[in-house]
């Protein structure tokens, strides 16, 4: 079986710098570590999906600029289906900015979003067109247009995967419908259930909040090195994580959902499908040359590791 993926999320030139540290006001620091790369959660989600085999359609907008051109171009060569694409003439492609401080390890992102700021109802519906047979996004788009989203996909039958990033307060959850699969990480339980997810037990409360606003097939929560908290309503699981020794890249935490999307819309298997997203984790951290792993990779890793994990052929 080979299924097909909407993805309906934020597309961005990301420049990803690194420097020992930062300059203090009107000084200037030289330094030789940058990179510009394709990103955003919805494109890497996408990016995800096609690796994994799936027909991975995105629903995004670009400038009418040369880092839209660049973008077109990157999609097209990983086989995405970019006929739901929208080039914006009025903005530009939408930039991010990570900024890595190696003396205090830490992270700062400023964002410009662009043509991303164009998303609209009938774009979805375009997007619909393609005949998915699931959809995945995250909240890094308008929350009124993701209710639509759930809505639309509720009147077509269509399952909806949520990534519920970035933490935002003051989101009404319960306006969203058709949820398959609710996948969140540590903060974002926290901001929208006030439950620390720091124990099992915790785990357990803050799922049971969480499907007392958002009706969800399976709430996943992302625990990072600690693998995944999957709750269906009835039971739980904790599964992986393969001994990952920290948690994944702040990239890599919408490739990992995409990924466990991917896999449960063809095998119907929470559990399954999970272990594979936990054992992408891992290759991800072992292994920088692959910043998203195609399905073979990631069945040889978990060959050569002698992980207990299926990964089905599409």
């Amino acid at each position: 079986m080979k299924g097909r993926i909407l993805t309906i999320g934020n597309s961005y030139i990301e420049m990803h710098m690194q420097t020992a540290r930062l300059p203090i006001a009107n000084q200037t620091v030289l330094e030789d570590d940058y990179e510009l790369r394709p990103g955003g959660k919805g494109g890497n989600a996408a990016v995800a999906v096609a690796r994994m085999g799936l027909e991975s359609v995105f629903c995004t907008s670009v400038g009418q600029d040369n880092d839209g051109t660049r973008l077109r171009n990157f999609y097209n060569f990983n086989a995405i289906n970019t006929s739901a694409l929208y080039v914006d003439p009025a903005h530009p492609t939408g930039l991010s900015v990570y900024l890595y401080e190696k003396q205090y390890d830490s992270r700062r992102r400023i964002i410009y979003p662009g043509a991303n700021k164009s998303f609209s109802i009938s774009q979805i519906e375009t997007a619909l067109g393609t005949y998915p047979d699931a959809i995945f996004m995250t909240l890094e788009i308008p929350f009124q247009i993701a209710i639509a989203v759930t809505s639309l996909a509720k009147s077509h039958g269509i399952p909806v995967f949520l990534d519920a990033s970035p933490a935002q307060l003051g989101l009404h959850l319960e306006q969203l419908e058709n949820i398959e699969i609710f996948f969140a990480n540590k903060q974002e339980v926290h901001i929208h259930t006030g439950i620390n997810p720091t124990s099992l037990e915790n785990c357990l409360k803050a799922c049971i909040a969480l499907g007392q606003t958002v009706k969800a097939k399976y709430y996943v929560l992302r625990l990072g090195e600690s693998g995944f908290f999957v709750y269906d309503g009835k039971f739980h699981n904790v599964l992986g994580p393969y001994n990952l020794d920290a948690s994944p890249s702040p990239t890599f935490v919408d490739v990992e959902s995409a990924i466990v999307s991917s896999e449960y819309l063809i095998t119907q298997d929470i559990k399954r499908s999970c272990l594979v997203g936990s054992a992408a984790s891992k290759l991800a951290k072992e292994n920088h040359d692959i910043k998203i792993p195609t399905r073979e990779q990631l069945r040889e890793f978990c060959t050569e590791n002698e992980y207990d994990i299926k990964i089905a052929r599409v």
